[in-house]
């Protein structure tokens, strides 16, 4: 066998109006990326507040509701996807994240139409609704345990630390103004040879 059969042709060789197919250019495709709506938020919120229910099964049923408006997911939303938005909404306080977590477990009027939607879109799914337990009011643990004591440091008014965004370093010790390296120094700042120097 000669080797020029072996090799492609080189790219002078072909010619300069071939076409590739459209699904070959990669620049052209858009990510797929679905748009929230208030009620879809809503179902999400109400969902996640009122049943424990695994994350897969979760997007099952929101998928589900929502069939005709999800858009180019072939098998419904992927549960990243609704994981993200959770924590989103989680994250920036979103209103109805806010509205569907003050709700009560025990009275939830408000969201009873919502909830009767969710359970029968279970029931045709086949999917096992467990409903979040409803705390006793009489056994509230908020109501029966004291107060802890103020410590004194923070008696006066002082301003509490906020948890989680403590600084990432220390800055009781003042910062260098310069750094220098050199063999000797390692790049470390030794004030005693510059007061040798001046000394002289």
């Amino acid at each position: 066998m000669e080797v020029s059969q072996l090799q492609s042709p080189s790219r002078s060789d072909r010619s300069n109006d071939e076409e590739y197919p459209p699904f070959l250019d990669f620049g052209k495709i858009k990510p797929l990326r679905h748009r929230w709506t208030d009620p879809q938020r809503e179902v999400l919120c109400v969902l996640g507040r009122f049943y424990s229910i695994a994350r897969k099964d979760e997007t099952e049923i929101f998928s589900y509701i929502f069939d005709t408006e999800i858009e180019g997911f072939k098998n419904g939303l992927p549960v990243t996807t609704v994981n993200t938005q959770h924590y989103d909404m989680l994250f920036r306080r979103h209103l109805i994240w806010v509205s569907v977590n003050s709700a009560s477990l025990a009275d939830d009027e408000e969201y009873k139409e919502c909830r009767r939607v969710i359970e029968i879109a279970a029931r045709e799914l086949d999917v096992n609704l467990k409903s979040n337990p409803i705390p006793d009011a009489n056994m509230d643990a908020t109501h029966g345990a004291p107060e802890p004591a103020i410590e004194p440091e923070y008696a006066g008014g002082a301003e509490l630390p906020v948890a989680g965004m403590k600084p990432r370093y220390d800055r009781s010790q003042k910062r260098p103004l310069y750094r220098f390296f050199n063999s000797q120094s390692s790049g470390i700042n030794d004030p005693q040879p510059i007061f040798f120097f001046w000394a002289c």
